[in-house]
């Protein structure tokens, strides 16, 4: 479930909940792999789109999640590319995309795994993930 997003120039940032079995790495993997294949049916090419790995950011409370969406929202403003979040077409802020209203219940901290990150799973976590586009790597 996408909950809040930016795509940027050179990076993105998500605020999403994988579904119900799905890992957080899968989620990314799908979220990738499908963006990958989208942009080289359309631009004809097989270049590299995004490096591999992300980073992620587990979402602790509401006020940490409401601090995490306006960064989301004010990337762009941040980045001198509009002046208003509203103003980025490419992103949640902008009004123009369906999404997943965040869930009303967190994990407590408690409940958070040892092991998170790229290579371990974090299964049903609501979850930031950034994304850097490659240089020359692929996902």
């Amino acid at each position: 479930m996408l909950h809040e997003f930016v795509v940027m120039p050179n990076h993105l940032h998500l605020i999403l909940t994988p579904a119900q079995g799905i890992s957080l790495e899968r989620a990314m993997q799908l979220i990738k792999g499908g963006s990958s294949h989208e942009l080289h049916w359309v631009r004809g090419g097989k270049m590299p789109v995004w490096q591999s790995g992300f980073h992620e950011s587990r979402v602790t409370s509401r006020a940490d999640c409401q601090k995490k969406r306006d960064y989301i929202h004010f990337n762009p403003v941040a980045a001198k590319l509009v002046e208003s979040p509203e103003a980025w077409p490419y992103g949640s802020a902008s009004g123009n995309f369906a999404l997943t209203p965040i869930p009303q219940g967190l994990k407590p901290i408690g409940a958070l795994a040892d092991n998170v990150g790229a290579k371990a799973p974090t299964p049903g976590a609501l979850t930031t993930a950034s994304e850097e586009k490659s240089k020359g790597a692929t996902a």
